[in-house]
């Protein structure tokens, strides 16, 4: 399975000025520092529980694609296209009549609804995922992991830090609440 991001989420789960709150920082100088550390936290976030915070287009191609497709990085809020190659590569649009959208499990689903399944050779599933355009949709106990990763990455700006492992423990355990497991 491949995973394309198409079009990235248009804004942080974070602004700036709350995350200088948090660093108590009151200078404007190390804004673009701080920015990237907001990005850079909430990409590990992501990555960690496997999920899409803000929403984002997402493209995903499917080698054999067979029974129900579960897409990664949910919430699943819309899918835009599906399309399969069949064995004489020919390309096929699937209508909205040709599946169900389960957008309720986690994570997000495509039921097919007949036979179409049995000859696509590769599928690509063009969707939606996020909790929504507006961070306040995002739950808050990824916000605080993304704040104390970044005040520890603030704070210890060498690649190794003498740190006992309570910064990361702390992130993991907020994060873990919501994590994705893969089956």
């Amino acid at each position: 399975m491949e995973i394309v991001v198409v079009t990235p989420p248009v804004q942080e789960p974070l602004v700036l000025s709350e995350v200088k709150t948090f660093l108590r920082v009151d200078h404007d100088f190390e804004d673009g520092y701080i920015a990237a550390l907001i990005a850079a936290a909430r990409e590990y976030c992501e990555a960690y529980q496997r999920r899409a915070f803000i929403n984002r287009e997402l493209l995903v191609r499917i080698e054999k694609p067979q029974g129900v497709i579960k897409l990664p990085y949910p919430p699943l809020q819309t899918v835009q296209s599906i399309k399969y190659w069949d064995k004489y590569e020919t390309v096929h649009q699937l209508e909205n009549s040709d599946y169900t959208l389960d957008t309720v499990s986690v994570p997000g689903r495509i039921i097919p609804a007949g036979i179409w399944l049995c000859s696509a050779r590769a599928m690509e599933v063009r969707y939606v995922a996020g909790y929504g355009e507006e961070p306040s949709f995002i739950p808050n106990s990824v916000k605080v992991a993304m704040l104390l990763l970044i005040g520890h990455w603030f704070e210890n700006r060498e690649a190794v830090s003498n740190v006992q492992g309570t910064t990361e423990f702390a992130v993991k355990a907020l994060l873990d609440v919501e994590r994705v497991v893969a089956v």
